[in-house]
């Protein structure tokens, strides 16, 4: 009797320590699985943020470009740029202020066009605000998107909602 009361007691010893190695593995799995993820979720992030980086410098220093252009023909190909990320792909990638500076801009830039039609005089230096506030609302929606870098004291975006 005390024989099979062993064999049993050796019986479920054996069946816990395979259970608990069964889930100890399917744990680990379960770890490695969700690490994954978190890297994979970590390089999707600053893919992001690294063609957010690339449309905000394109479209940054195309308006640069037009501000500081003597005029709307020298800087034709900056002007195309410029409508062309505003009408196309920097849409994917901005924030709300940095929207709102593209509109600006936009819509100084538009000022200009038509005035540029009519034949009378216009200033493209009436763009430079508008491309350095531009240039700040990029700054500052990078800041919030990708938190680990320290870029430092920045002028705060005239059209942020954190004013």
């Amino acid at each position: 009797m005390e024989k099979n009361w062993f064999k049993r007691w050796e019986l479920i010893i054996s069946a816990a320590m395979v259970f608990a190695v069964a889930l100890g593995a399917i744990l680990e799995l379960r770890e490695a699985r969700f690490q994954q993820f978190e890297i994979e979720k970590e390089e999707r992030r600053i893919r992001f943020w690294e063609e957010q980086l690339s449309l905000y410098k394109e479209a940054s220093d195309a308006a640069a470009t037009l501000a500081t252009a003597s005029t709307l023909e020298d800087a034709r190909e900056a002007r195309e740029k410029f409508w062309k990320l505003y009408w196309g792909k920097l849409s994917i990638v901005e924030n709300s202020s940095v929207e709102k500076a593209m509109v600006a801009f936009g819509k100084v830039l538009e000022e200009i066009e038509a005035l540029q039609e009519k034949g009378e005089n216009y200033n493209l230096s009436d763009l430079q605000q508008p491309s350095l506030d531009l240039a700040h609302c990029a700054r500052a929606s990078l800041l919030s998107t990708w938190k680990p870098v320290e870029i430092g004291e920045i002028r705060i975006c005239a059209f942020s909602n954190s004013r």
